[in-house]
This record gives C-alpha cells, sequence and structure tokens, in this order.
C-alpha cells in the first residue's frame, strides 16, 4: 500500500513538473574543457533522474551499498594472497639457491597470508638452521606445528632431520622417540634410528631395532646379517675394552653360532684370552673356527697357544697340513708348536720347509731365533739379515 502511494506521489511530481517545464523550457549545459553540451532542461533532469534510478536499482540488485565494500575487500585480500605467494616462491627460491637470510626473511614476511603456512614455517627452519640459528628454527618448528592440526609427525620429522644433518645426534634421537610413540612404524622414521644409533654406536638398540627393519622390508636378509654382524662385533670390541672376563665369556654366549666361528670374532676374543693367560679356552676358541674354515690369520694365532695340549695342537695342524697341502702359515705353526714342546730340530725342519715353499720375513726371523737357541750364532746372523733383505723387498 505504502509503495502505491510513493508511486502516486512519483506521478504526480513528475506531472507537474512536466507542465512548469513546459511553460519555461529553459536549457541546461555541460562545459569540460573546450568541451560543451547543450540541451533542454526538462531532458537533463530526466537524464539525471534516470541515471539516479538506474543506479539505485543496481544497488539494489547487489544487496545494496555493502556489495561495493565487499568488492574492495575481496580485490585486497586477493592483492594480499597473491604478494604472499610470489614471496614465497622467491624464499624457496633463495632457499635452493642457499641464501639462507634472504629466504627465511621472504618466507616468514609471507606467512600471514599464505593458505599453507606449514611450508613457510618449514623452509625457514632449514633455512635458520643453515645460519647456526638453532633457537629460530627450533621456534618455527613450534609454530608450524601448531598452525595445521595433524602435522605433529612431519614437523617432527623435519626436526629430527636438521639434527641429523648438523650431527646433533643426541637431540636427533629424542626427537625420533617422541615421534615413535605417535608412529613406530612410519619408515622415514625407521631410517633415521638406524643412522642415529650407528652415529651413537648404540648397538643394542641397533639390534633390537633390526627385525622391525627386516618386517617393514626396510632391510633384506642379507642386510639384517651384515648389520647383525657388525653390531655383534662392535659390542664383542666394547666388551673386550672393558676387560671383564665373566662379562665377555656371558656375551660371547649370546653371539650367533654363525659369528662364534668367523675370524673377525675369533681373533680379538683369541688373542684378549692370550693376553690373559688363557691358554686352553684360547685353543678351544681357535680350534672350533679352523674346523669350520681353515684361515691363514687364524692359524697364526694358533701357533702362539702355548697351553697344556700341545700334543692335540700339533696333531690338528698336522691334520690341516694333509688338507691344505704344503701351506706355509701351517708349516709356521708348527714349527711353534714344536718349539714351545721343546723339540728345536723339528722346528728347524719345519721353518727350513716354510722358506722353501715361500720365503717371508717371519719364517727368518723365527729360523734365527731358533738358531739362537741352539748356540749357532753365524747362522743367526745370515738369518736376521735375510729378514731385513726380505722386508726391504717387500
Amino acid at each position: 500500500m505504502l509503495r502505491w502511494f510513493s508511486l502516486c506521489l512519483l506521478v504526480l511530481f513528475l506531472a507537474v513538473s512536466a507542465l512548469i517545464l513546459s511553460a519555461a523550457p529553459g536549457y541546461m549545459a555541460l562545459t569540460y574543457g573546450h568541451w560543451s553540451i547543450e540541451m533542454p532542461l526538462w531532458f537533463g533532469l530526466s537524464l539525471i533522474l534516470l541515471l539516479f534510478l538506474s543506479l539505485y536499482a543496481l544497488l539494489r540488485l547487489f544487496n545494496g551499498p555493502g556489495f561495493v565494500l565487499r568488492i574492495f575487500k575481496k580485490w585486497r585480500h586477493e592483492r594480499r594472497y597473491a604478494l604472499s605467494h610470489r614471496n614465497t616462491l622467491q624464499g624457496l627460491l633463495a632457499l635452493a639457491e642457499g641464501d639462507w637470510s634472504k629466504a627465511e626473511n621472504l618466507l616468514i614476511k609471507s606467512i600471514k597470508f599464505n593458505k599453507m603456512p606449514l611450508v613457510n614455517y618449514l623452509s625457514a627452519a632449514k633455512a635458520a638452521q643453515a645460519l647456526k640459528a638453532y633457537d629460530r628454527r627450533d621456534q618455527y618448528l613450534h609454530y608450524a606445528e601448531d598452525s595445521t592440526p595433524g602435522a605433529s609427525i612431519a614437523v617432527g620429522l623435519t626436526q629430527a632431520e636438521l639434527q641429523y644433518h648438523d650431527e646433533q645426534w643426541e637431540h636427533c634421537l629424542a626427537s625420533l622417540r617422541q615421534i615413535q610413540q605417535q608412529a613406530p612404524q612410519h619408515h622415514y622414521l625407521l631410517k633415521l634410528l638406524k643412522q642415529v644409533y650407528c652415529h651413537l654406536a648404540d648397538w643394542s638398540s641397533l639390534l633390537a631395532l633390526l627385525p622391525i627393519l627386516k618386517k617393514q622390508k626396510l632391510l633384506d636378509a642379507n642386510q639384517v646379517q651384515q648389520w647383525s654382524e657388525k653390531a655383534y662385533l662392535e659390542l664383542l670390541f666394547q666388551h673386550l675394552k672393558n676387560g671383564d672376563l665373566e662379562a665377555i665369556a656371558l656375551f660371547w654366549q649370546q653371539l650367533p653360532k654363525s659369528l662364534q666361528r668367523q675370524k673377525a670374532a675369533v681373533l680379538p676374543y683369541a688373542y684378549f684370552l692370550l693376553d690373559s693367560h688363557l691358554h686352553e679356552k684360547a685353543e678351544d676358541l681357535v680350534r672350533e673356527a679352523l674346523k669350520a674354515h681353515f684361515d691363514p690369520s687364524l692359524i697364526e694365532c694358533y701357533g702362539l697357544i702355548h697351553g697344556p695340549r700341545l700334543n692335540k695342537q700339533m696333531d690338528l695342524a698336522l691334520q690341516l697340513l694333509k688338507q691344505q697341502g704344503e701351506e706355509p702359515h701351517i708349516l709356521l705353526c708348527l714349527a711353534q708348536l714344536a718349539k714351545a714342546e721343546g723339540a728345536l730340530s723339528q722346528a728347524k725342519s719345519y721353518l727350513e720347509h716354510s722358506l722353501h715353499v715361500r720365503p717371508s720375513a717371519k719364517a727368518y726371523i723365527l729360523l734365527a731365533e731358533l738358531c739362537l737357541d741352539l748356540g749357532d750364532k753365524e747362522e743367526a746372523l745370515r738369518y736376521f739379515q735375510q729378514a731385513a733383505l726380505d722386508k726391504d723387498a717387500r
């Protein structure tokens, strides 16, 4: 009803205005610079009224004057996002080029209007890492985790990776163990753990990790065996260095049977037993290894063992000589065992035989020492000279 009344008033107003203008039409002039437009007054007023009505209708169509404000805000936001995107891109390029300061500044500067701030924070943390700014690095990582729900694992792995590359092994391990509580089977986490355990020489933890790496197919059976043997050997060396006989013997029983016959484990343990004057235990150890497979370094060690069972040692050495042929290392072993038994002439025969098969400085020295024991100083001097010549030739 009100609308119709308003419309009637408008029509009445226009009619009256038309009558007045028809009585005194007048004219309207618009000038701008050298340009001038003249028109009847009624036409100019009608044009102004038409423009007003058109603008009013347009604003009504777009829900009033607030539409213009919304358009402006949208344009301003899009411009800010575009600028943020450009700065982020430039920051990532600077990071790739090694311009750490520029990268950090651009990446942090463009975070406010970035739709994915996680990327900026993580990249800025890498730049701060390169600048040795560890406090800023950790702060960016903290912000990164807060900025994106569910990003704790990604942020934690990034932190651990940065600490790893900076050789902060203890801090890296702490970060990895924290992540492990959330994602114990995460492949990249497991790979990093393996590397950190190696750097920290935490061989016990590595041994516990190997079955998981195998189950997750991150290592095949051969790789697991290789790493397992390395870990056991390193632990054995640590025990030998500590010198606790009881602890060493207990640990030896925990070694895989295959490793208990390998020279990599047998030799250091055997020499430790020899230094501890435990010849009988050393003989048992090396005998089992020699029965499994012949090795020159094992038979060389066997010749140094002078325990209460020299006859048995001679029998094993002769058996190996029969199997291996005229092997000079076995002949040297037999010579040392014969000398330990007091059979000096037999020892001299084995040494001469060894020199006939393959001359060596060690055989010459052993023969020279034997000649001194036999009282033949001139011959001993000649063999010492031969040993020196053999060393020079080598």
